[in-house]
């Protein structure tokens, strides 16, 4: 096996967790001000525990890698814009 091809692919392996991973992160995120905003504590105490959890694996991972960021900023940009629902007004 050519080991070039395998390293590319563990890149892009970890390219594609550290996105679903920081995607994941920010719909929690918003999820949890959404139920701190409407006072319902044991949900969002919940919350906050998959918040800490998810951020620490990503922490551990960019930490070697700091490239790694540019697939977090990413994921957390898409996570945040399909978790928050716009508003609509009726007219």
């Amino acid at each position: 096996m050519n080991w070039h091809v395998l390293t590319a692919y563990t890149a892009a392996a970890q390219w594609a967790f550290m996105f679903v991973l920081s995607f994941c992160v920010d719909v929690v995120w918003a999820r949890w001000s959404l139920h701190v905003a409407a006072h319902h504590r044991w949900r969002a105490s919940a919350y906050s525990v998959g918040i800490v959890l998810l951020g620490a694996v990503s922490v551990i991972w960019y930490i070697e890698d700091h490239l790694l960021l540019i697939p977090i900023a990413a994921g957390s940009f898409i996570g945040t814009f399909i978790a928050v629902k716009p508003v609509r007004k009726n007219a």
